[in-house]
Order: structure tokens, then C-alpha cells, then sequence
């Protein structure tokens, strides 16, 4: 479909819209496979059940199919609903009152499954690891990329160790048969309250989750809900819904998103002291990095004015670059004058430098320009790489004004690395003064943008409250720098 192009996906294979509403999209990576429920009767052929189904179109063929369906292709005998597609649109995750999709449903409760649009198979995975089905409501699934691993919560106490009579998050790895309980404590122990609507990442290493559990963590006490992240690598799990410095939110925090690798996740809280400058006493939505542990309020202007209403319904670009959110805030653009509930795109993290191209984990600078910048590294091992970063903008020499000079022998300080990171990945300014020995200095802006983003925490933990821009910069500092910045794992 060409660039700026609406399209409408909620219709049958030749392009007739549908008759009733249709809602809750799902999409494939690449945007060709859109999942979606359905109240309509007519986007395809022999539709009966007078229910809510689950469909998807392919928008490359123009197909429609019915997705709850059983192996045998009847369609479900009760309401489908909440699709979840995996990334090449193979796969889908929904729930379902329907008791007909597989043999032996017989717990008179929404269970969740994946129906498999090549083979035309459709598998229940709300069971315990044993394949028995779940005494209890499950619910609300979220899909690893490749379909493997599908998180939801549910309210049955047999899928595996679980005594707390509340509802728990599970994720079921469809290849092996496991289904495992991650709303846990870093030891194991269960919570003491519910936890639901989870998120999951691509690989199914991380799932976010929120939870009034008072025990997931250690000095929970703000009797609210919270937002959490267990890694089911190391089985820790991580509270989110916390300031910058790990102070836990006022308020509650609810329905998480994931970035692709897990780094980053995105939440709505009522609290007001995530973030300093809170006062507009209404649901915001933030993101928290947790590699930096830094938590940014997304639901501002284009100049970090707080939203003067409510705002809620986070989603997160794979690569955690865009927030979507909706909010009935007025302020948040310009002549915003409809009175009602609007849909933003905020951008969190920096778009790749225009001089640098991508792919995966490796970073390629184009050939330097035939100019010489400077005049003291002619013949030095690495002039080549000093004229191609001048070239980009990364550097502007080392003696300001002249700045016909490069010094590629000095030490490097920790306020030029601000610089040169800044510069690189075109990071934005910063409003946010992160510390309190650089006031004045020549880098500050550089120093506080990438702060904000992620890629500096200071330079005496655990404080961080200065960032030391005249120490030397060690390679061990530039490695975690790197990292930070490309987002490597």
C-alpha cells in the first residue's frame, strides 16, 4: 500500500464492507496480516454463529478468513475475542467462550488459543503442562514473535503450584507443552494479589504484567497497582512503575506494552511522582528503560508541557522509537479544538543518525570525504576515521575557534563523549537538568540530552547526581555508552 494510504480491512474477500462493528487490530510485522474481532456476519462465506469471531485479512491477496475456527474449519459456537498475531502473521492468540474449538473443553469457561493459519489448526494453551484445561477463566493473550511462547492470565489454580485464589499470569511455550506462572516473586513465591494483561517480547524472555502484589518485590507499600517485568531467563522479576531513582509510584500504574527486545516498557499511572513537574493530577503515560532505570513521561507537547488532561492506551513501536497514545488532552498540538478523546504519536528515543545505517547489531560509517579537517593527524593510524566522523558532524576539532586541530592523542573527557553521542545519533534536547556539576559547563545540553535518553546514568552510583564532564573518558564507560545508545542486548 503506497505511503499516507487509509485502508479499510474489516471486509470480506472482495471488498464488502462489513455489516456490523469490528475492532481490537493485530498486526504482522510488516503490516500485511491485520487480526481483528468482528460482531459482523458477512466477511465470510457460511457465517452462522451469530457471534463475535475472529478474523484476518491479508491486505497483499485481499483475503478474509475466520481464525476461530477448530482444525476442522466449524466455526465457534460462542464469542471470540482480544487477537493476538505473531510477527509473520502465521499465528493467533485469542480467548474464547467457545466450547467447540477443541475436544474436551468442558470447563464452561473462556479459554485462550492459537490457531495456526498454514496448517488450519487451532490448539487451546490456557492448560497446565500436563494439557489439562483450566479450572478457571483465562484470558487476554499476548504472542512472542515466532508464535512459540503465548502469555495471559487467568483465575484457574491448576495450571500449575498456584494457592493464592487470585488471578496470575502464565505463558504456555506451544512447542514444548510448559506452561509456566511469572507472576512471582524473584524466588518463586506467588503473589498475594492479582496480577493480569500481560505483554511479551519478541523472544518470550520478557513479560510485563501489573499487579496489586504487595510481595513481588521487596518495600512494595503504596497499596496500589504496579507495573512489573519478569524475566524468565534469570526468573527476576522487576517493578517498573518507579521514579528514576527506583522510588515506587503514589498511584496505580496499569497496562503495560513491550519494545521488541524487553528493554523498554510503557505504561498508564495515576501517580504524580514518577517524574518531577507531575502536578496536572491526571493518568499519564511513561516509558521505563530498564536498563538505565530511567522513567519519562511520553504524554507531553513537542516541548515537554504536560498534558492538561487524562491520558491512557499506550502502544510501542517494536523498537521503542514511537508511544501512540490516546488522551483527551487540548494542549498537546496546536488548534486541537475537538473537545474529545484524541490518538498522539510521541517519539521517546532518537532516529538513527542520517550519516549511519543499521543492521542488526552492526553499525557501518560511510567512506570519509576526501577533505582533511584537521592539520595533526596527517599520517596517525586513525585520520581516516577522524575525517569520516568530521565529515558526518560528529566532531569539530579540539581548539576552538580555529578548530584546525583534532588532538588525536589526548585524553578524552567525559563531556566531549556527551557531544560526540549527541551529535551522532541526532539525540534531541532536553529540558531536564540531570546534575549538579555541570551547570555552565560548554557540554551541558549534549550531557543532559543523553541523560534523557537513556545513555548516561552519572558517574558516582548510586547516586548519579553528577556526571564528572571533565574526567577522562574510559573505554570500559564508551562500551557501556555504545550499548546504551544502539540498544544492543
Amino acid at each position: 500500500t503506497a505511503s499516507g494510504v487509509t485502508s479499510r480491512v474489516s471486509i470480506d474477500s472482495n471488498g464488502v464492507e462489513g455489516n456490523k462493528s469490528s475492532s481490537s487490530p493485530s498486526l504482522s510485522s510488516d503490516g500485511r496480516y491485520v487480526a481483528f474481532s468482528s460482531h459482523a456476519t458477512n466477511l465470510v462465506p457460511g457465517h452462522m454463529n451469530q457471534s463475535v469471531d475472529v478474523f484476518v485479512h491479508d491486505r497483499d491477496t485481499g483475503e478474509t478468513t475466520l481464525v476461530s475456527k477448530n482444525s476442522s474449519g466449524s466455526e465457534g459456537d460462542s464469542d471470540s475475542v482480544r487477537p493476538a498475531i505473531s510477527a509473520d502473521g502465521r499465528y493467533i492468540a485469542f480467548d474464547s467462550f467457545a466450547e467447540n474449538l477443541v475436544n474436551g473443553d468442558t470447563n464452561d469457561d473462556p479459554d485462550v488459543f492459537v490457531h495456526d493459519t498454514t496448517t488450519q489448526d487451532t490448539t487451546r494453551v490456557s492448560v497446565n503442562s500436563d494439557g489439562n484445561e483450566a479450572n478457571g477463566r483465562s484470558l487476554a493473550p499476548a504472542i512472542s514473535a515466532d508464535g512459540r511462547f503465548v502469555a495471559f492470565h487467568s483465575f484457574a489454580s491448576n495450571l500449575g503450584g498456584d494457592t493464592n485464589d487470585v488471578r496470575d499470569v502464565f505463558v504456555h511455550d506451544t512447542t514444548t507443552g510448559d506452561t509456566s506462572r511469572v507472576s512471582v516473586r524473584s524466588d518463586g513465591a506467588e503473589g498475594n494479589e492479582y496480577s493480569v494483561w500481560p505483554a511479551i517480547s519478541e523472544d518470550g524472555r520478557h513479560v510485563a504484567f501489573f499487579s496489586r502484589a504487595s510481595n513481588l518485590v521487596s518495600s512494595d507499600n503504596n497499596d496500589a497497582d504496579d507495573v512489573f517485568a519478569h524475566d524468565r531467563e534469570t526468573g527476576e522479576t522487576t517493578r517498573l512503575s518507579v521514579d528514576g531513582a527506583g522510588t515506587e509510584g503514589n498511584n496505580d500504574s496499569r497496562t503495560p506494552v513491550i519494545s521488541g527486545d524487553g528493554r523498554y516498557v510503557s505504561f498508564t499511572s495515576l501517580a504524580s511522582n514518577l517524574v518531577p513537574g507531575d502536578t496536572n493530577k491526571e493518568s499519564d503515560v511513561f516509558v521505563h528503560d530498564q536498563t538505565s532505570g530511567d522513567t519519562t513521561r511520553i504524554s507531553v507537547d513537542s516541548t515537554g508541557i504536560q498534558a492538561n488532561s487524562s491520558s491512557t492506551g499506550p502502544a510501542l513501536s517494536a523498537d521503542a522509537r514511537y508511544v501512540a497514545f490516546d488522551s483527551f488532552a487540548s494542549n498537546l498540538v496546536a488548534d486541537d479544538t475537538n473537545g474529545v478523546d484524541d490518538v498522539f504519536v510521541h517519539q521517546y528515543l532518537p532516529d538513527p543518525p542520517p550519516s549511519t545505517t543499521t543492521t542488526s547489531t552492526t553499525t557501518t560509517v560511510p567512506p570519509p570525504d576526501d577533505e582533511d579537517f584537521f592539520t595533526d593527524d596527517d599520517g596517525h593510524l586513525f585520520e581516516d576515521d577522524i575525517n569520516a566522523i568530521a565529515a558526518a558532524g560528529i566532531t569539530r576539532g579540539c581548539n576552538p575557534p580555529a578548530n584546525d586541530n583534532y588532538c588525536p592523542d589526548d585524553s578524552f573527557l567525559r563531556g566531549q563523549a556527551a557531544a560526540f553521542v549527541r551529535r551522532a545519533l541526532d539525540v534531541p534536547a532536553s529540558a531536564t537538568d540531570h546534575f549538579g556539576d555541570d551547570d555552565g559547563n560548554i557540554f551541558e545540553d549534549d550531557i543532559n540530552a543523553i541523560a534523557t535518553a537513556g545513555i548516561t546514568r552519572g558517574c558516582n552510583p548510586p547516586a548519579n547526581d553528577r556526571y564528572c564532564p571533565d574526567d577522562s573518558f574510559l573505554r570500559g564507560q564508551a562500551a557501556a555508552f555504545v550499548r546504551r545508545a544502539l540498544g544492543l542486548p
